[in-house]
């Protein structure tokens, strides 16, 4: 078969998807540098503890793949943290930017009506606390 490149096409070869791939990551990185934050190094074994603790809380409240996750991103290691960890858990992120209002968070996270919802202390605003209340979900707040 002409594919019009200069190699040899052998077949198809299935690839592994973005979940299996973060899992295995995650699960075999150890003590190796993940992430430098401020001049400190975070390891895969730091990202691991982080995965199941996320894991944990999200179980707690009857999370199984395929549900969505409210993350209000700023550029933070636990940030980064948090998405791996969703993808891990086959979980989507809706992202919300954490630049812009206060109101305009709190309408983008009821927006996604996601029954778990991950920001940073600073985002813990009275309107944000209001919507997840409401809508029954939980509210974890990262560093």
């Amino acid at each position: 078969m002409a594919t019009g490149y200069d190699f040899d096409f052998e077949g198809p070869r299935p690839i592994p998807d973005v979940r299996t791939l973060v899992n295995s990551a995650i699960d075999t990185g150890g003590a190796a540098p993940f992430i430098n934050y401020e001049g400190e190094w975070r390891s895969w074994r730091w990202l691991r503890n982080y995965r199941q603790a996320l894991d944990q809380h999200a179980a707690s409240i009857g999370m199984e793949p395929g549900h969505a996750v409210a993350l209000v991103a700023r550029n933070h290691p636990d940030h980064v943290a948090a998405m791996a960890a969703q993808t891990a858990g086959g979980r989507l992120t809706s992202m919300v930017y954490s630049a812009q209002s206060a109101s305009r968070i709190a309408a983008e996270v009821e927006q996604a009506a996601a029954p778990l919802v991950l920001a940073s202390k600073q985002d813990w605003t009275p309107e944000l606390f209001g919507i997840v209340e409401r809508q029954g979900g939980l509210g974890l707040a990262l560093a």
